[in-house]
């Protein structure tokens, strides 16, 4: 009975951590960059340039492949002021097919997929 008790624990706390390192991702879709440039500086104008946000520098961020790159930041208070300010991307002529999303597991990207899939029936 111990065992399985672990078991949920264990698997309980790996989910809660796995939420919480996303909470200071997010995700860009479209952002132009060729192998030999440094990524952290292309997103970090780009949250300058493009979304006039001075103060928030990018830990790191890494090529998620097909044109998808993840970048993480401090805190996730950060995060919330990218999220809030990415509607500005559209009228930056230069970002302005660059979009920006929440970081999401796979699980919950799926539900989100089937969701948009019953509403629009």
């Amino acid at each position: 009975m111990n065992s399985i008790y672990d078991a949920t624990q264990n698997h309980l706390h790996s989910i809660v951590s796995d939420n919480n390192k996303r909470d200071c991702n997010f995700v860009i879709k479209g952002l132009p960059f060729h192998d030999g440039e440094n990524l952290n500086s292309k997103v970090n104008s780009l949250i300058s340039d493009g979304l006039g946000i001075k103060s928030i520098p990018v830990l790191s961020s890494s090529d998620g492949g097909d044109g998808i790159v993840i970048a993480t930041l401090q805190a996730a208070e950060e995060q919330k002021i990218i999220l809030n300010a990415k509607r500005k991307l559209k009228d930056a002529k230069k970002y302005g097919k660059v979009f920006i999303y929440k970081d999401q597991s796979t699980e919950e990207r799926s539900i989100n997929r089937n969701l948009k899939t019953i509403v629009n029936v």
